[in-house]
């Protein structure tokens, strides 16, 4: 009788290890995943916009778009680049389409104050 319980018990302890092996794995993959997304966001310094987005933070006189290889320039005359209303992330666009499409930067020239 023991024998049998024990072989019982043995094919239970089996059966819920296999279902939480493949169980746990998956949840461990998931949460990996999720964590990996929430970091890189955080670490991340700049933060996609829409086409539409307007500035709010400095008058919209002061601020354009500027295509990613003009940043340089722009960085040595002093410009800024826009900060996100909401985290402070460096605001960027993509625009064209396809193989044509390019990263424009939205800044502030160096005489701009806050609104």
């Amino acid at each position: 009788m023991e024998f049998e319980n024990a072989v019982i018990i043995a094919l239970v302890v089996f059966c819920l290890s296999v279902l939480f092996k493949g169980f746990l794995s998956a949840a461990g993959k998931d949460l990996w995943v999720f964590l990996k997304e929430s970091l890189l966001q955080r670490m991340e310094k700049e933060m996609e916009v829409g086409p539409d987005f307007k500035a709010k933070v400095y008058p919209e006189q002061n601020c354009t778009w500027i295509p990613e290889e003009n940043i340089q320039n722009k960085e040595r005359h002093k410009w800024a680049y826009y900060p996100h209303p909401k985290n402070g992330k460096k605001c960027f666009r993509l625009v064209g389409e396809g193989k044509f499409t390019r990263k424009e930067y939205f800044m502030v020239t160096p005489n701009a104050k806050r609104t």
